[in-house]
């Protein structure tokens, strides 16, 4: 039931059904201060606010990452106003080629960081997860080296450490 002077109060609903049991936690819930959000009224904006809020909160996040949130949620200025009821994959990914002058990794972060923030139910659809965060990303191929070039390296720096 939340917390009272500093302890944790706890209550338990018991019943015969799943559907009972929902209803029991249902008029608890509220009383614990965790109330139903209303999502029509909740804009992208104050949600990103309250799940980094949150999550720095709860996960003990370092300073830096709560930094990096911080730029995150400037970035996503755009989308802040738009309700999320109303949000749209379209909205993403016009909000993402947006991002294009941007390299491929903080796109990505940016996007993960937006995903993560609509992922926990409020919606019926994560809208998020109907966008792929890399189309139209050129990334380059990763260079391996070859058998000679790993020998030359190796010996060049056991004959710089002599």
């Amino acid at each position: 039931m939340g917390y009272a002077d500093g302890k944790q109060q706890k209550r338990w609903a018991y019943g015969r059904t799943q559907r009972e049991i929902a209803e029991k936690l249902a008029r608890l819930l509220p009383k614990a201060g965790y109330g139903p959000i209303q999502v029509g009224r909740l804009r992208l904006g104050e949600r990103l606010e309250r799940w980094a809020a949150e999550h720095v909160r709860t996960y003990n996040i370092r300073p830096s990452t709560a930094a990096k949130y911080e730029e995150y949620k400037k970035r996503l200025a755009p989308l802040a106003q738009v309700p999320l009821t109303r949000l749209t994959p379209l909205a993403i990914r016009s909000f993402l080629a947006d991002l294009s002058h941007l390299s491929p990794s903080t796109r990505r972060q940016n996007f993960q960081f937006l995903r993560d923030a609509l992922r926990f139910g409020l919606l019926e659809s994560n809208p998020a997860e109907a966008v792929d965060p890399s189309a139209g990303v050129r990334v380059r191929p990763a260079r391996a080296w070859n058998r000679e070039q790993v020998a030359t390296k190796s010996r060049t720096s056991t004959a710089k450490s002599k």
